[in-house]
């Protein structure tokens, strides 16, 4: 089932795309910058981050929760 958009979902989308999806564009630009000058820690670092910033953008677009799908709850599971 398709649903329209809303001018809710539009401006939704916009802020989405503005706080994380852009962000996260230029995250990705920095990580590469310093995996081709060596700079490993800041490397994984920012591209860690970049990737966090997609995933949290591709969650609020499609309207889904990290922590639960409504059936079950998830977890990280780690054990010390």
């Amino acid at each position: 089932m398709v649903r329209e958009n809303t001018p809710l979902d539009c401006y939704k989308a916009s802020l989405v795309r503005e706080m994380f999806l852009d962000t996260a564009d230029e995250t990705y630009v920095v990580a590469r910058w310093c995996y081709l000058n060596r700079l490993m820690i800041p490397f994984y670092w920012n591209a860690l981050h970049a990737v966090e910033k997609y995933l949290k953008g591709a969650l609020l677009l499609n309207e889904k929760s990290a922590i639960s799908d409504g059936k079950k709850q998830f977890k990280h599971n780690i054990e010390i």
